[in-house]
């Protein structure tokens, strides 16, 4: 099995463990998966997955030791002509609460995602 599929796997697990129905455990997975690719891709070629739960919120950080230049990065829609740059801000649409935090020892950027998606 792929560390791809490990990781979602663990994901997985995590967000039905914690009552998450079909579809909001997909918004997870995709969640997730889309840091740890900005991760591999833009923070070392490697990172750590950390997943925990907060009463019914559930929390999974990347850390790698990357750089985010861009304090507002994924907060901002990308303009059609960017090659890339969607990633964040779909996670941002995904997730209850997107942090992003950068510094001398890399980033870190943490989701919380309720079982519920609110309405937007």
């Amino acid at each position: 099995m792929c560390l791809r599929h490990v990781l979602l796997a663990s994901v997985t697990r995590h967000a039905v463990g914690a009552g998450f129905d079909a579809r909001r455990t997909s918004d997870v997975d995709l969640a997730v998966n889309e840091v740890a690719t900005n991760s591999l891709r833009y923070g070392g070629q490697r990172g750590t997955l950390t997943i925990w739960r907060e009463g019914t919120t559930l929390i999974c950080e990347v850390h790698d030791s990357g750089q985010i230049a861009d304090p507002l990065a994924g907060q901002r829609i990308p303009s059609p002509a960017a090659v890339g740059g969607y990633g964040l801000w779909l996670v941002n649409h995904l997730c209850d609460l997107v942090q992003v935090r950068t510094g001398p020892g890399g980033s870190v950027v943490r989701l919380h995602v309720r079982p519920h998606r609110p309405a937007r």
